[in-house]
């Protein structure tokens, strides 16, 4: 069983993307908070695969053997674990990213 939990970066309540999503910035600003927030996500989702991955590896308990229940309580706390990872800045390839496609703006 797998379920997505890809953070929501809604709850991110920077003003910059705020005005984005109202469509108060100029043009340039507006794609610019655009680019941040797709990089962002873009991240998260890299962030999300590598720890669906890393799980893989843990040894199952042979005490409390294999539950759904454990399965999803997993992917929620390493979701979490994402969502925080990302809003303290991530692993840098968000940024990475804004700066290498900021010029196409």
């Amino acid at each position: 069983m797998r379920i997505d939990v890809i953070p929501s970066l809604a709850l991110d309540r920077n003003e910059a993307r705020l005005h984005a999503m109202r469509g108060d910035l100029p043009g340039k600003e507006r794609e610019q908070a655009r680019l941040k927030e797709v990089a962002k996500e873009f991240e998260a989702l890299l962030l999300e695969s590598m720890m669906r991955e890393m799980r893989k590896n843990v040894p199952e308990s042979p005490i409390f053997g294999r539950d759904t229940g454990r399965e999803i309580f997993n992917e929620m706390l390493d979701g979490e674990y994402v969502r925080l990872l990302v809003q303290q800045g991530g692993l840098g390839i968000a940024d990475l990213l804004v700066r290498q496609l900021e010029s196409r703006i």
